[in-house]
């Protein structure tokens, strides 16, 4: 038997393939009203990810690593990078 912290682990999983799979359609779809609507459920199933996410996370079921200041930078600087090359195409 899967206990809560297993169920709510496995639903975690589960909606961030979700958020995932609607973004690789959302980014082949090209009929804006399929598009709307994959984007409409891409960002319903991230808030149920991230409410699903607090809970875990309010139960000491899940606690992700806290990063470095450094490596928020990092992320940042290659980001706003790859921003500026993609905004040139």
């Amino acid at each position: 038997m899967l206990t809560e912290k297993d169920r709510l682990q496995d639903i975690l999983t589960s909606e961030k393939n979700l958020v995932k799979v609607y973004g690789t359609y959302l980014t082949e779809a090209s009929i804006n009203p399929l598009r709307e609507m994959l984007k409409d459920n891409m960002y319903e199933v991230a808030n149920e990810q991230f409410e699903i996410f607090s809970i875990m996370q309010s139960k000491n079921y899940y606690s992700p690593k806290q990063a470095q200041e450094m490596e928020i930078e990092s992320t940042i600087d290659k980001f706003a990078k790859e921003k500026v090359c993609i905004d040139k195409e």
